[in-house]
């Protein structure tokens, strides 16, 4: 248990995260979204520490199922050759986890944790955003984001993969 707790914090601290929640947060200040956060440095900022916190509300909460349904958090690599089987792998293992005892399961932690934190995200944006299609919108964008960097994981070296 306090091996998977270590991953889920590191991968909430983990740089290259923060490296994407800044372009995620530069490219949301560029469109003025939500607007009502306005313009400017304190604005960026804003954006910045609401990716931030969604991004580790998710990993809490993915934590919190990984400890109850005995899922295993580590990454795993494909062993497969070629682009197409590999892509295919890791677009389906988004949505398929390992258990703790080497068996596959569907990756709760994942689908919990990418909507709980995009319902849970909402409640400090502004108001119209307090609804539940807002919520699954901005959960069903981290589900997608997921399978693109599970791709791209598949594909990185092993040292650049937290």
């Amino acid at each position: 248990m306090g091996e998977k707790y270590r991953l889920a914090l590191k991968r909430s601290l983990d740089p290259t995260e923060v490296l994407r929640l800044s372009v995620a947060a530069g490219y949301n200040q560029a469109r003025n979204y939500p607007e009502e956060w306005g313009q400017g440095w304190d604005a960026f900022g804003v954006r910045v520490a609401s990716g931030f916190g969604q991004h580790f509300i998710k990993e809490q909460l993915e934590f919190g199922v990984w400890a109850i349904d005995h899922e295993d958090p580590r990454r795993r690599r494909s062993g497969l050759h070629g682009i197409w089987p590999r892509t295919r792998y890791a677009v389906i293992h988004t949505f398929v986890a390992r258990r703790d005892d080497g068996g596959n399961m569907p990756a709760y932690s994942r689908l919990i944790g990418d909507c709980g934190a995009g319902f849970i995200s909402r409640e400090w944006y502004p108001t119209r955003f307090h609804n539940v299609q807002q919520g699954f919108d901005a959960g069903t964008i981290s589900l997608g984001f997921d399978v693109g960097l599970n791709v791209v994981r598949e594909f990185l070296p092993s040292r650049l993969i937290p």
